[in-house]
């Protein structure tokens, strides 16, 4: 707010927003085509459990946003004035945690939720997922292509470059059921060392799934994508590698016998990365040198 005689305590103020439209912690603000724009949407609880001895009904339904409100989004100028709702979906349509832009278009992807009982817990889970192109100056949105593919994996949204996705999926070579994917650790644990992180990429101009690298995970692993760079690091023999996800390239960056890095953010040059004390001392790593 550039008024210097305002109070900052009403919704007449450009940097003030009302609960009651902007959901806490599940709303997304970022900077597109010289404005800002708020995604302003419930959490959805994809994938997740509730116990009724912790919560009740009333409280998931709110978090779920099945009171009948929906994602909006919002336009403003750079300065927090002129703020604007662009686009409303649908209420029964849930949207996911991140956004991606062209030069005319937004990229979402958008799900309704189920809610599956038993007799203590209620499990959430997404179906109809899909990847749209939404242009905000003319409220027009298209389908581009399911998110559902014919593996039947979940896959999440992790990165872009040019007009390509990048994609992770967790394959345990099966579909699990609810009880397992949260039953107590120790049974989970020896599902998932068993299981393997895959990574794909989806262009926006051909929507073909192709993948692009996989990890057991019954070592430790991290990655971090930057652009059409994925960067890996394991336990299981404590190398650092660079692919790259335009040519399929694949390059050792370093090596730490007997060591792990957890691959924090890419700041220049430079691999962030936290060793396997995890103390509070970042360690950086040269992508050109491997220093």
């Amino acid at each position: 707010c550039s008024n210097a005689g305002c109070g900052h305590d009403s919704q007449d103020c450009s940097a003030v927003f009302l609960s009651e439209e902007f959901h806490g912690f599940s709303s997304l603000l970022f900077v597109w085509q010289d404005a800002l724009y708020i995604l302003s949407k419930y959490q959805d609880n994809d994938g997740s459990s509730v116990s009724y001895s912790f919560a009740s009904a009333e409280v998931i339904g709110t978090v779920m946003g099945m009171d009948g409100s929906c994602a909006v989004l919002y336009r403003a100028n750079l300065d927090g004035t002129g703020r604007e709702a662009v686009y409303s979906f649908d209420a029964s349509l849930a949207v996911e945690d991140w956004v991606i832009g062209d030069d005319t278009s937004l990229y979402l992807v958008t799900k309704e939720v189920s809610a599956e009982k038993d007799e203590l817990d209620t499990y959430y889970n997404s179906v109809d997922r899909k990847l749209i192109c939404l242009d905000p100056a003319s409220g027009e949105t298209r389908d581009i292509c399911s998110m559902e593919f014919e593996d039947s994996v979940p896959w999440d949204v992790k990165g872009c470059y040019d007009r390509t996705l990048v994609l992770k999926c967790t394959d345990y070579g099966r579909t699990l059921s609810n009880e397992e994917m949260f039953d107590d650790d120790d049974a989970y644990k020896e599902i998932y060392e068993k299981s393997k992180d895959v990574y794909a990429t989806l262009a926006l101009d051909d929507p073909q799934l192709v993948i692009r690298y996989s990890q057991d995970n019954k070592n430790q692993n991290s990655a971090l994508i930057d652009g059409n760079m994925l960067y890996l690091s394991s336990s299981g023999d404590g190398i650092v590698r660079g692919m790259d996800l335009k040519t399929g390239e694949e390059q050792v960056i370093c090596s730490r016998s007997g060591g792990f890095y957890y691959l924090l953010k890419k700041i220049g040059d430079k691999l962030c990365c936290h060793n396997e004390t995890w103390d509070y001392t970042y360690d950086y790593i040269d992508v050109n040198t491997g220093e």
